[in-house]
């Protein structure tokens, strides 16, 4: 039996919320969340979700690998198929669009390459180090490099 003091179980609860001026604000869950607020969940999710691809070596690759094809086909299909849907007298819109998607995704791919390239140096470089450390070898003059 509840007397009022506590919410029954499952039951939803509002929870306080702070406001800028310091006050507290009743939210409901299923309050609908601010365009302002579903823009930073968004941004937030593409950063981590950017973050992860970047540090993961494996995932790197593979979106490297992804990003290749998507343009090799995107480049193919532009030089054939497409080629009357993309005439730049007919349809100039078009045509800039897809190129631009086309060169975005392998300027993509380039980048990614170029950061992983930075990446495994900076790691070969970090071993190198570590295996010279282990294995100080005396110069002839007695003194260790």
């Amino acid at each position: 039996m509840n007397n009022g003091a506590y919410p029954e179980p499952g039951a939803l609860v509002a929870l306080p919320r702070r406001r800028s001026n310091g006050s507290r604000e009743m939210k409901s869950p299923n309050d609908e969340p601010s365009p302002n607020e579903r823009k930073l969940r968004f941004a937030s999710f593409a950063v981590h979700a950017t973050r992860g691809l970047v540090r993961d070596q494996q995932t790197r690759r593979v979106t490297m690998l992804i990003l290749v094809i998507v343009a090799l086909v995107m480049l193919f299909l532009g030089a054939t198929f497409l080629t009357p849907a993309l005439n730049p007298r007919l349809r100039p819109g078009w045509f800039l669009f897809y190129w631009a998607v086309c060169a975005w995704v392998t300027v993509t791919a380039a980048l990614l390459a170029l950061f992983d390239l930075v990446l495994v140096r900076a790691q070969a470089r970090k071993e190198r180090r570590g295996v010279k450390s282990e294995y100080r070898i005396p110069k002839p003059d007695g003194k260790f490099e």
